[in-house]
């Protein structure tokens, strides 16, 4: 079932003719050629016959000698596409584009494998439930097909719940008899005059009103909150009643001088110095407004 190939020096040539097995064989699931002297042509070659093999599930080629390079690699994942079967490869590619393209091929076959165990399983379900037909047909004597024809349930062999002997009543009173008399004849009574399911509804033919009554109607229904009329009540103000009207001037010019804070303040007022004074003027000034100003006498000495 598996094969192990594992460091033994092989070249291209045993790469070739692993390919030419591959091709032929229906055995081996598991094929390791790790640590060997194999280029990418033998890989490729071994890729290339793989789409005649449906029974390999596992390869692993890594940690060769040579390097595969990216030509081998972007060949490997395209040969890859057409087999269905291969779960697992043991290589690391260089390149992301190949290393995806793997990745993704590989989940597909392992869907296609799941997909395709569900589908037996429910087919030996399906054989297990014709059996279990077939054999309940043959001890009932029934002629083939007829059970399913019926729609009969399938019947369950699970454990089936015992029944309960019913547990000897106490003999009633005689009050306890009479009322148990009553209650049962009373529904026997109506279940003998007609049945359940046949019931005869009797409508009752309804009077019209006269005028007096359609406008007594809608008086009566008035409820009472409509004739009651709420009385609004004043809320209650924080202030306690004791407290004097000058003191509540005072409270309401406080109140008037209180200002909200403005959230942007603007920058403190700084009183400039001259030295300040001169660098702003220096600053701002510009050549061609400059003044010819006489040398000072005490400098041209």
């Amino acid at each position: 079932r598996s094969s192990d190939l594992a460091n033994v020096g092989a070249d291209e040539n045993v790469a070739f003719a692993i390919a030419n097995m591959l091709r032929e064989n229906r055995s081996i699931t598991t094929l390791n050629i790790e640590s060997n002297f194999i280029t990418g042509k033998g890989i490729v070659a071994i890729m290339r016959c793989l789409q005649f093999n449906e029974v390999l599930t596992e390869l692993r080629f890594h940690n060769q000698r040579h390097m595969l390079g990216h030509h081998a690699e972007m060949e490997i994942s395209r040969l890859l596409k057409a087999n269905n079967t291969l779960l697992k490869i043991g290589y690391h590619f260089e390149l992301p584009g190949p290393r995806m393209v793997v990745t993704n091929l590989l989940t597909r076959n392992l869907d296609k494998q799941r997909q395709k165990r569900k589908e037996e399983q429910k087919q030996q379900q399906v054989k297990a439930e014709n059996e279990l037909i077939a054999m309940i047909e043959n001890g009932y004597g029934l002629p083939p097909g007829l059970w399913e024809m019926l729609g009969r349930p399938q019947p369950n062999y699970g454990l089936q719940s015992i029944p309960e002997e019913p547990k000897p009543s106490a003999p009633p009173t005689k009050n306890e008899g009479r009322k148990h008399e009553q209650r049962s004849t009373f529904p026997e009574q109506q279940s003998s005059d007609q049945p359940a399911s046949f019931k005869v509804v009797k409508l009752k033919k309804s009077k019209p009103k006269s005028s007096l009554q359609q406008f007594a109607e809608p008086a009566e229904k008035t409820s009472l909150r409509d004739t009651v009329k709420l009385r609004r009540i004043k809320p209650k103000s924080s202030m306690p009643d004791d407290t004097l009207p000058s003191e509540r001037a005072n409270l309401r010019d406080v109140i008037k001088t209180l200002k909200p804070v403005p959230r942007s303040r603007p920058p403190p007022l700084v009183e400039l110095t001259p030295r300040d004074q001169l660098l702003k003027d220096i600053r701002h000034s510009n050549v061609a407004y400059l003044k010819a100003v006489p040398l000072p006498k005490e400098l041209e000495d």
